[in-house]
C-alpha cells in the first residue's frame, strides 16, 4: 500500500485491536499486519508509548515455562479509542467525499455524458484490440474519446499483451492528434 500510517492512525488501530481482546506483541503484530504494514519493530515503540500514555497495561502470564507479556486497554484507553473512532469517521468522511466522488472528466466517460460515445465530436469508447476499430457503443468514430488498444494494435514495443488505453482529441493514436 502506497499510504503511510501515521502515529495517531497506528496508535487508533492498536486500541482497535486492543479493544476486542488482551493479547501479546506478536499476535497483535500479526493482527495489525492484516490491514497495515508494519513489522514488530515498529510495534513495540508504540505500545510502549501507549502504555507510558496510561493507555495500555500489561501483565505477564506463563506460556510454555516463559512468561508472555499481554497487553490490555485501560478506561483512559477506552476513551481515547472513541475519541479516534469518532474523529475516523469523520476523517474518512472528507477523504471519500473527495477521492471517491462521482463528477469531473471520469464520470463522463463512465455515465455515458459528454465526451462518452456522443456520436459525435464528443467522442466515444473505443475497443481495437483487434485492429478493427469498434466502437463499442456504435457511434461514429469522429472526435476524441477512450480508446482500448490492445499490444500491437498500434506497434507497442513489448509482448506483455497488457492493453493501453488512449484518450485523445483525435481517432487514434499520437500520429493522428491523440495522446498515447
Amino acid at each position: 500500500m502506497i499510504f503511510q500510517v501515521g502515529a495517531a492512525l497506528l496508535d487508533a488501530c492498536v486500541l482497535s485491536a486492543l479493544r476486542r481482546e488482551d493479547t501479546y506483541g506478536y499476535v497483535l503484530t500479526q493482527t495489525l499486519m492484516g490491514t497495515l504494514e508494519i513489522s514488530e519493530s515498529t510495534l513495540y515503540p508504540v505500545l510502549r508509548r501507549l502504555q507510558k500514555d496510561e493507555l495500555l497495561s500489561i501483565y505477564d502470564r506463563p506460556h510454555m515455562g516463559r512468561n508472555r507479556r499481554y497487553y490490555s486497554i485501560t478506561d483512559k484507553g477506552l476513551r481515547q479509542a472513541d475519541v479516534y473512532r469518532t474523529d475516523w469517521r469523520e476523517y474518512k468522511s472528507r477523504v471519500d467525499s473527495l477521492i471517491l466522488a462521482d463528477g469531473g472528466k471520469g464520470a463522463d466517460i463512465a455515465s455515458g455524458g459528454p465526451g462518452a460515445g456522443s456520436g459525435g465530436p464528443g467522442g466515444g469508447v473505443y475497443d481495437d484490440s483487434d485492429g478493427a476499430g469498434a466502437k463499442l457503443d456504435g457511434s461514429d468514430r469522429a472526435g476524441g474519446g477512450l480508446n482500448l488498444a490492445a499490444n500491437g494494435a498500434r506497434g507497442d514495443s513489448d509482448d506483455s499483451g497488457a492493453m493501453d488505453i488512449v484518450a485523445g482529441g483525435g481517432a487514434r493514436g499520437s500520429e493522428e492528434g491523440g495522446l498515447s
